[in-house]
Protein backbone atom coordinates (compact mmCIF):
# COMPACT_ATOMS: atom_id res chain seq x y z
CA UNK A 1 0.00 0.00 0.00
CA UNK A 2 0.93 3.40 -0.81
CA UNK A 3 2.43 5.52 2.32
CA UNK A 4 0.21 8.61 1.74
CA UNK A 5 -3.31 6.07 1.22
CA UNK A 6 -1.99 4.40 4.56
CA UNK A 7 -0.96 7.53 6.39
CA UNK A 8 -5.08 8.63 5.41
CA UNK A 9 -6.48 5.22 6.81
CA UNK A 10 -4.63 6.30 9.77
CA UNK A 11 -6.02 10.28 9.99
CA UNK A 12 -9.36 8.98 9.10
CA UNK A 13 -11.10 8.01 12.51
CA UNK A 14 -9.38 11.25 13.79
CA UNK A 15 -11.26 13.32 11.53
CA UNK A 16 -14.47 11.32 12.01
CA UNK A 17 -14.14 12.30 15.50
CA UNK A 18 -13.52 15.71 15.82
CA UNK A 19 -16.61 15.74 13.21
CA UNK A 20 -19.13 14.78 15.76
CA UNK A 21 -17.65 16.93 18.61
CA UNK A 22 -20.20 19.56 18.82
CA UNK A 23 -19.43 23.16 17.49
CA UNK A 24 -19.83 26.37 19.87
CA UNK A 25 -21.54 28.94 18.21
CA UNK A 26 -20.77 32.61 18.96
CA UNK A 27 -23.26 35.28 19.46
CA UNK A 28 -23.35 38.73 21.37
CA UNK A 29 -26.13 41.76 21.54
CA UNK A 30 -26.68 45.16 22.38
CA UNK A 31 -25.53 46.53 25.29
CA UNK A 32 -28.61 48.80 26.80
CA UNK A 33 -31.74 47.23 24.88
CA UNK A 34 -33.59 45.29 27.77
CA UNK A 35 -36.14 43.20 27.71
CA UNK A 36 -34.55 42.21 23.99
CA UNK A 37 -30.91 42.26 25.15
CA UNK A 38 -28.73 44.01 27.69
CA UNK A 39 -25.18 43.31 29.63
CA UNK A 40 -24.89 43.03 33.20
CA UNK A 41 -22.07 41.65 35.21
CA UNK A 42 -19.80 40.82 32.19
CA UNK A 43 -22.85 38.99 30.77
CA UNK A 44 -25.53 39.51 28.16
CA UNK A 45 -29.43 38.94 29.00
CA UNK A 46 -32.70 39.01 27.67
CA UNK A 47 -35.29 37.74 25.20
CA UNK A 48 -32.91 37.33 22.18
CA UNK A 49 -30.19 35.48 24.60
CA UNK A 50 -33.11 33.42 25.52
CA UNK A 51 -34.48 32.64 22.31
CA UNK A 52 -30.83 31.57 20.62
CA UNK A 53 -29.98 29.61 23.45
CA UNK A 54 -33.28 27.56 23.03
CA UNK A 55 -32.79 27.31 19.31
CA UNK A 56 -28.95 26.18 19.37
CA UNK A 57 -29.45 23.74 22.74
CA UNK A 58 -32.12 22.15 20.37
CA UNK A 59 -29.67 22.03 17.32
CA UNK A 60 -27.49 20.03 19.77
CA UNK A 61 -24.89 23.39 19.25
CA UNK A 62 -23.42 24.93 22.47
CA UNK A 63 -23.49 28.90 22.16
CA UNK A 64 -21.50 31.54 24.19
CA UNK A 65 -22.81 35.53 24.60
CA UNK A 66 -19.59 37.34 24.24
CA UNK A 67 -20.39 40.68 25.79
CA UNK A 68 -18.37 43.77 24.14
CA UNK A 69 -20.27 46.92 25.86
CA UNK A 70 -20.37 48.62 22.25
CA UNK A 71 -23.29 48.23 20.08
CA UNK A 72 -21.17 49.91 16.98
CA UNK A 73 -18.38 47.17 17.56
CA UNK A 74 -20.73 44.15 18.31
CA UNK A 75 -21.87 44.79 14.32
CA UNK A 76 -18.32 45.54 13.28
CA UNK A 77 -17.52 42.19 14.61
CA UNK A 78 -20.09 40.09 13.44
CA UNK A 79 -19.08 41.35 9.54
CA UNK A 80 -15.60 39.56 9.97
CA UNK A 81 -17.01 36.55 11.02
CA UNK A 82 -15.36 36.45 14.44
CA UNK A 83 -19.19 36.22 15.71
CA UNK A 84 -21.85 33.56 14.50
CA UNK A 85 -24.52 35.94 14.77
CA UNK A 86 -26.49 38.94 16.47
CA UNK A 87 -29.54 37.74 18.80
CA UNK A 88 -31.49 40.57 17.86
CA UNK A 89 -31.85 43.83 15.43
CA UNK A 90 -33.67 45.26 12.90
CA UNK A 91 -33.40 44.47 9.38
CA UNK A 92 -32.47 46.98 6.60
CA UNK A 93 -30.22 47.01 3.58
CA UNK A 94 -26.91 47.84 4.66
CA UNK A 95 -27.13 44.72 7.39
CA UNK A 96 -28.15 42.45 4.83
CA UNK A 97 -25.16 42.74 3.17
CA UNK A 98 -22.80 41.19 5.76
CA UNK A 99 -26.16 39.33 7.66
CA UNK A 100 -28.23 36.91 6.89
CA UNK A 101 -31.95 37.42 8.90
CA UNK A 102 -34.62 34.35 9.61
CA UNK A 103 -37.66 34.96 7.71
CA UNK A 104 -39.80 36.00 10.50
CA UNK A 105 -39.35 38.07 13.46
CA UNK A 106 -39.44 37.27 17.06
CA UNK A 107 -41.09 40.58 18.28
CA UNK A 108 -42.19 43.79 17.42
CA UNK A 109 -40.75 46.90 18.81
CA UNK A 110 -42.52 50.15 18.71
CA UNK A 111 -40.65 53.33 18.97
CA UNK A 112 -41.17 57.09 20.14
CA UNK A 113 -40.24 59.93 20.52
CA UNK A 114 -38.78 60.37 24.25
CA UNK A 115 -38.07 63.92 25.86
CA UNK A 116 -37.47 65.96 28.87
CA UNK A 117 -40.37 66.48 30.80
CA UNK A 118 -41.37 70.05 30.66
CA UNK A 119 -39.31 70.39 26.84
CA UNK A 120 -42.74 68.19 24.73
CA UNK A 121 -43.71 69.69 21.67
CA UNK A 122 -46.10 68.88 19.12
CA UNK A 123 -45.50 65.12 17.34
CA UNK A 124 -47.79 63.98 14.48
CA UNK A 125 -45.40 63.16 11.27
CA UNK A 126 -41.69 63.30 11.15
CA UNK A 127 -41.37 66.53 9.32
CA UNK A 128 -42.00 67.62 13.11
CA UNK A 129 -38.84 67.10 14.26
CA UNK A 130 -36.96 69.21 10.94
CA UNK A 131 -34.93 71.87 13.00
CA UNK A 132 -34.27 70.31 16.46
CA UNK A 133 -31.35 68.49 18.22
CA UNK A 134 -32.02 64.85 18.58
CA UNK A 135 -29.85 62.02 20.16
CA UNK A 136 -28.90 58.39 19.02
CA UNK A 137 -26.62 55.76 20.02
CA UNK A 138 -23.32 55.02 17.26
CA UNK A 139 -24.69 52.04 15.73
CA UNK A 140 -28.10 52.35 16.04
CA UNK A 141 -30.97 52.16 13.25
CA UNK A 142 -34.92 52.87 13.49
CA UNK A 143 -36.17 50.57 10.55
CA UNK A 144 -34.60 51.52 6.99
CA UNK A 145 -37.08 54.48 5.92
CA UNK A 146 -36.61 56.61 9.35
CA UNK A 147 -32.64 56.33 9.15
CA UNK A 148 -33.18 57.47 5.64
CA UNK A 149 -35.30 60.46 6.75
CA UNK A 150 -32.32 61.14 9.65
CA UNK A 151 -29.67 61.38 7.02
CA UNK A 152 -31.34 63.76 4.79
CA UNK A 153 -33.34 65.91 6.74
CA UNK A 154 -32.36 65.73 10.83
CA UNK A 155 -29.95 66.96 12.79
CA UNK A 156 -29.19 63.87 15.36
CA UNK A 157 -26.00 63.38 17.49
CA UNK A 158 -25.03 59.91 17.50
CA UNK A 159 -23.31 59.31 21.24
CA UNK A 160 -21.91 55.70 22.77
CA UNK A 161 -23.79 55.64 25.61
CA UNK A 162 -27.60 55.94 26.86
CA UNK A 163 -26.31 58.01 29.79
CA UNK A 164 -25.11 60.27 27.41
CA UNK A 165 -28.30 60.49 25.93
CA UNK A 166 -30.38 61.44 29.32
CA UNK A 167 -27.67 64.32 30.75
CA UNK A 168 -27.82 66.12 27.28
CA UNK A 169 -31.71 66.18 27.33
CA UNK A 170 -31.33 67.36 31.13
CA UNK A 171 -28.90 70.05 30.24
CA UNK A 172 -30.96 71.62 27.39
CA UNK A 173 -28.30 70.14 24.73
CA UNK A 174 -30.83 68.27 22.87
CA UNK A 175 -34.61 68.18 22.37
CA UNK A 176 -34.87 64.13 22.01
CA UNK A 177 -34.45 61.01 22.10
CA UNK A 178 -36.06 58.28 19.54
CA UNK A 179 -36.16 54.85 21.15
CA UNK A 180 -37.79 51.89 21.72
CA UNK A 181 -41.22 52.49 23.76
CA UNK A 182 -40.97 49.31 25.95
CA UNK A 183 -37.22 49.48 26.17
CA UNK A 184 -37.41 53.27 27.18
CA UNK A 185 -39.64 52.38 29.63
CA UNK A 186 -38.41 49.95 31.61
CA UNK A 187 -34.17 51.68 31.53
CA UNK A 188 -35.95 54.98 33.11
CA UNK A 189 -37.30 53.45 36.01
CA UNK A 190 -34.32 51.72 36.49
CA UNK A 191 -32.27 54.79 36.39
CA UNK A 192 -34.88 56.94 38.68
CA UNK A 193 -35.86 58.67 36.01
CA UNK A 194 -39.22 57.55 35.37
CA UNK A 195 -40.68 61.22 36.69
CA UNK A 196 -38.74 63.05 34.18
CA UNK A 197 -38.61 62.16 30.90
CA UNK A 198 -41.99 61.35 28.73
CA UNK A 199 -42.65 59.82 25.25
CA UNK A 200 -44.99 61.48 22.59
CA UNK A 201 -48.11 59.67 21.93
CA UNK A 202 -47.17 58.98 18.40
CA UNK A 203 -44.89 56.28 17.96
CA UNK A 204 -43.03 57.28 14.83
CA UNK A 205 -42.55 53.69 13.64
CA UNK A 206 -42.93 50.16 14.57
CA UNK A 207 -40.01 47.36 14.04
CA UNK A 208 -39.31 43.56 13.49
CA UNK A 209 -36.86 42.33 15.82
CA UNK A 210 -35.03 39.37 13.99
CA UNK A 211 -32.03 36.92 14.72
CA UNK A 212 -29.54 37.38 12.34
CA UNK A 213 -26.30 35.43 11.25
CA UNK A 214 -22.85 36.70 10.23
CA UNK A 215 -22.84 35.49 6.25
CA UNK A 216 -19.38 33.92 6.81
CA UNK A 217 -20.57 31.51 9.80
CA UNK A 218 -21.00 27.58 9.00
CA UNK A 219 -24.42 28.07 11.03
CA UNK A 220 -25.94 30.13 8.02
CA UNK A 221 -26.75 26.20 6.64
CA UNK A 222 -28.83 25.95 10.12
CA UNK A 223 -31.32 28.35 8.84
CA UNK A 224 -34.32 26.45 8.05
CA UNK A 225 -34.32 24.61 11.55
CA UNK A 226 -33.81 27.72 13.21
CA UNK A 227 -37.07 29.49 11.49
CA UNK A 228 -39.09 26.75 12.47
CA UNK A 229 -37.51 26.48 15.89
CA UNK A 230 -38.68 29.96 16.19
CA UNK A 231 -41.87 29.48 14.66
CA UNK A 232 -42.79 27.04 16.72
CA UNK A 233 -41.60 29.13 20.12
CA UNK A 234 -44.18 32.14 18.55
CA UNK A 235 -46.85 29.68 18.28
CA UNK A 236 -46.68 28.12 21.69
CA UNK A 237 -46.44 31.68 23.69
CA UNK A 238 -43.04 30.70 24.63
CA UNK A 239 -42.01 34.39 23.23
CA UNK A 240 -44.65 36.11 25.26
CA UNK A 241 -43.44 34.15 28.45
CA UNK A 242 -40.24 35.85 27.90
CA UNK A 243 -40.66 39.06 27.60
CA UNK A 244 -42.28 39.01 30.94
CA UNK A 245 -39.54 36.94 32.49
CA UNK A 246 -36.93 39.47 31.26
CA UNK A 247 -39.10 43.03 32.23
CA UNK A 248 -38.92 41.50 35.96
CA UNK A 249 -35.79 40.60 35.40
CA UNK A 250 -34.45 43.87 34.19
CA UNK A 251 -36.66 45.52 36.93
CA UNK A 252 -35.14 43.26 39.76
CA UNK A 253 -31.35 44.36 38.99
CA UNK A 254 -32.24 47.76 40.51
CA UNK A 255 -32.70 46.35 43.78
CA UNK A 256 -29.44 44.64 43.41
CA UNK A 257 -27.27 47.80 42.46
Amino acid sequence: MNFFKLLILLLMPLASAADTEPRKAFFSGHPDWPPYQWEYNGEILGIGTDIVRLVFNELGIDVEFVPMGNWARVQETVKTGELDGIVGLYQTSERREYLTFTSLPYMHDHNVIWVWEGNEFQFNQWEDLIGKIGLAAIGESYGQEFDRFIDENLNVIRVSHLQQVYLMLERGRADYFPFSLNSGTIQLKRLGLADKMVYLPQPFSQEDVYLALSQKSGFVEYLPQIEAIIHRLKASGKVEELVDKNIQLYLSQIEDE
